[in-house]
């Protein structure tokens, strides 16, 4: 049986080894940022917050690859916390259960920014 961050290290890993092969150089130095600063902006604002950010930066107007990166980002840790919709996760009103995927989602969010330092070159 695996324990859950064996499970969040295989679906980082699988992530961010895609993004870090991908062609699209631009995307893919985004989404190697948004790894590394995932961590700190749920801790500055909050979980809600820092997902609404990504949210309204991924569904920007221009849609350039840079902030693409944001919605792919937020697709796949949502997938790592195994769910799809991140308005009906954070939808709970019981603070308990938010709180727990606020830890969640930290808890996946270290194995992303782990594999981010070691897939992406130096200077991605």
């Amino acid at each position: 049986m695996k324990s859950v961050d064996q499970q969040y290290a295989k679906v980082a890993y699988k992530c961010v080894e895609a993004q870090a092969g991908a062609k699209d150089v631009a995307k893919a130095k985004e989404y190697n940022s948004l790894c590394r600063s995932f961590a700190s902006m749920v801790l500055l604002n909050g979980l809600r917050l820092t997902v609404a950010f990504y949210q309204a930066k991924g569904k920007s107007s221009e849609r350039s690859e840079e902030l693409k990166a944001h919605a792919q980002y937020l697709s796949d840790i949502a997938k790592a916390l195994g769910f799809n919709d991140w308005n009906a996760a954070l939808s709970h009103e019981n603070s308990s259960k938010y709180r727990l995927m606020t830890t969640n989602a930290l808890r996946a969010s270290i194995w992303f920014k782990r594999y981010a330092e070691a897939l992406f070159e130096d200077g991605d």
